[in-house]
């Protein structure tokens, strides 16, 4: 009787640990987890004795079997948000920004400690260094 609960048990047990693995809520210990990149990353702020509105500001989140971003620069009054795709690999990310876009070009970066470092590289061959928070955005 003790060997039969034993073994009715040990099934239990082994049913509880794999749904827990596959539903996310055991740690996994394997390296090629994705760090999670979704939210939005914003340094969008107003320029209060101007009322000047300048920044850069993304949303990330995941759709369908990607990430998608919303993007929107502010340089006096924002800009007309764009949909780019983003491609995350381990914590770097790349977009391209649409040429129909006012700013077209590319976008590399790394998601770490809450920040999105990187640097577009525009078409029209200039570039910018960012830093942005993740966090609420400007327009929460």
């Amino acid at each position: 009787m003790l060997k039969l609960m034993l073994s009715a048990l040990a099934g239990i047990l082994l049913v509880a640990l794999s749904v827990c693995s596959r539903s996310g809520l055991y740690a996994s210990t394997n390296p090629q987890v994705q760090p999670r990149i979704s939210g939005a990353y914003s340094d969008m702020r107003v320029i209060e004795d101007a009322g000047d509105v300048v920044g850069t500001e993304i949303k990330m989140v995941y759709a369908e079997d990607h990430f998608q971003g919303e993007l929107q620069f502010a340089e006096g009054t924002p800009g007309r948000p764009v949909l780019v795709n983003v491609i995350q690999e381990g914590s770097a990310v790349t977009s391209a920004v649409p040429h129909d876009s006012e700013l077209p070009g590319s976008f590399t970066g790394e998601v770490s400690d809450g920040l999105l470092r990187g640097t577009f590289h525009f078409k029209d061959g200039g570039t910018e260094a960012i830093v942005l928070r993740r966090g609420k955005s400007y327009w929460d």
